[in-house]
C-alpha cells in the first residue's frame, strides 16, 4: 500500500489546477452541486483503486451520471444516519416531556 499516494494522487493529472478550481466552483452550487461532487469524489476513488494514470476525471463528463452517483450516495448516508437523528429527535423531545425546559413562572425575590 502507498500511503503518499493518498496524498498527491492530485497532482499525477496534469490538468489537476482546472478540475479542482471546476470543483471548488462546483461545491458554491446549493445541493445540486454537493450532490455532483459526491459522485465526482466516487469516480476519482474508482479510478484511484484501478491505478488509472489520470485519476481525476473531467468534471463535466457525463454530468448526469456523476449526479445520479451522488443521489445514490445521498441516499445511502441518509439511511445510515437514520438512527443518529430518531436518537437527536427523542433525546430533544424528553426536556419538553418532564417540563425541564421551561420558566416555571415563580418570581425569584
Amino acid at each position: 500500500m502507498d500511503i503518499g499516494k493518498a496524498f498527491s494522487y492530485v497532482f499525477d493529472d496534469e490538468r489537476w489546477v482546472t478540475k479542482v478550481l471546476l470543483g471548488g466552483l462546483l461545491f458554491l452550487i446549493p445541493i445540486v452541486g454537493q450532490i455532483a461532487l459526491s459522485g465526482y469524489m466516487i469516480k476519482v476513488a474508482k479510478n484511484v483503486v484501478r491505478n488509472h494514470p489520470q485519476p481525476l476525471p473531467e468534471v463535466f463528463d457525463n454530468f448526469g451520471e456523476t449526479i445520479v452517483q451522488g443521489l445514490y450516495a445521498f441516499v445511502i448516508n441518509l439511511v445510515y444516519f437514520i438512527p443518529y437523528i430518531l436518537l437527536a429527535i427523542v433525546f430533544s423531545c424528553i426536556p419538553g416531556i418532564l417540563g425541564a425546559g421551561g420558566d416555571s413562572g415563580e418570581a425569584i425575590a
